[in-house]
């Protein structure tokens, strides 16, 4: 409870706003967010780079990682506002996920047991990136 009030307070938020990661920074860690960095094409590295450096975007992740951190004070509430969803849910997980790891999957069908599941191998945590046509299909067929 306590890091997860430092994560989401103000000067942690501040920090994310105003600290502009390095191209290297930036390199490293989309480079483990996924199983095989040379998946990754160079364009793809220079634009998360340059969106980086953008203030707006910046700003808007700053909020967003705020409100998770809040959100995740208070998680069994918000696994109850999430299952009242009835639309269509495609749970699409690599397997070699760094972040958040597949045995997270349990918990996430717990809150949407009806969702299909796709569990990807050789795959870390972006699986758009690392397979976009296999998760194209995917949701095409959760009708997601």
């Amino acid at each position: 409870s306590l890091a997860l009030r430092i994560a989401g307070s103000r000067p942690v938020t501040w920090l994310l706003r105003t600290i502009r990661p390095s191209r290297g920074f930036v390199r490293r860690t989309f480079a483990t967010a996924v199983f095989d960095p040379a998946s990754i094409p160079e364009d793809m590295y220079a634009r998360a780079y340059e969106l980086s450096q953008d203030p707006r975007l910046t700003r808007a992740f700053a909020l967003v990682y705020a409100g998770v951190m809040q959100e995740f004070l208070h998680l069994p509430e918000l696994h109850a506002r999430l299952a009242e969803w009835t639309g269509a849910t495609a749970l699409i997980w690599g397997r070699e996920d760094r972040y958040i790891p597949v045995r997270a999957l349990e918990s996430a069908r717990r809150v949407f047991p009806r969702a299909s599941v796709a569990v990807l191998e050789r795959c870390g945590h972006c699986p758009p990136v690392e397979f976009p046509g296999e998760v194209a299909r995917l949701l095409r067929e959760a009708g997601a």
